[in-house]
């Protein structure tokens, strides 16, 4: 989501955008490409558990054992055929079409930082902005990702920037740890080193969670 201003300038979303990689992979290509790697790994533990003892099964069992992983983006109006056009194009990068979702964020009027008052586009229209990943939650229900995950009975998500390319995507002992923990939400961040870096900011609100 987001107008990608943190990393580019020029319109083209920054998940599909040359970062100066070695490989030339964008972070996109990167962060499914490690989705891939956690089925993999998923896969080859659940058939392996399976055990011995079904050698006549063996095909049916691995077919069973398949496991994949919904990948959810947030986008905005401006970029979400860009990025559907570039996975099109890159056949997902192993992952099943069936498997991607875009959905679309709200956007909020730009108010202005001294006056408090409405900005225009032109005469006759407030200029608009994606609301950011502030409106994560809206998004998923309004985009029809909440349907999506009581369909498949998904239990837990997995929520990440896409601008952090250090993400270790779907987080194995991450996840394993908040699950043994019971907990209803888990967040892994680092502290701001200046006031002005470009970080998000958890915080709490009357000590509830705000949408």
């Amino acid at each position: 989501g987001g107008r990608d201003s943190h990393f580019s300038s020029d319109g083209i979303p920054k998940v599909v955008s040359d970062v100066g990689l070695p490989s030339q992979k964008t972070m996109l290509q990167l962060f499914f490409e490690r989705v891939v790697r956690v089925m993999h790994i998923i896969n080859r533990y659940r058939v392996r558990e399976a055990g011995a003892g079904a050698s006549s099964k063996s095909t049916s069992m691995k077919t069973r054992m398949t496991v994949s992983i919904p990948i959810y983006i947030m986008c905005n109006e401006e970029n979400k055929q860009i990025l559907t056009e570039f996975l099109e194009q890159h056949k997902y990068f192993g992952v099943d079409a069936q498997d991607v979702l875009c959905f679309s964020q709200d956007y909020l009027p730009v108010l202005d930082a001294e006056t408090g008052k409405y900005l225009l586009a032109d005469k006759n229209a407030i200029h608009m902005y994606p609301n950011g990943n502030g409106g994560l939650f809206k998004g998923l229900h309004d985009g029809g990702v909440l349907s999506d995950v009581k369909c498949r009975g998904i239990t837990g998500v997995f929520c990440m920037n896409s601008d952090n390319l250090l993400t270790k995507v779907a987080d194995p002992e991450f996840l394993g740890f908040a699950r043994l923990l019971n907990l209803d939400a888990g967040v892994k961040t680092i502290p701001r080193l200046t006031p002005s870096d470009l970080l998000g900011i958890y915080c709490h609100y009357s000590k509830t969670v705000r949408k």
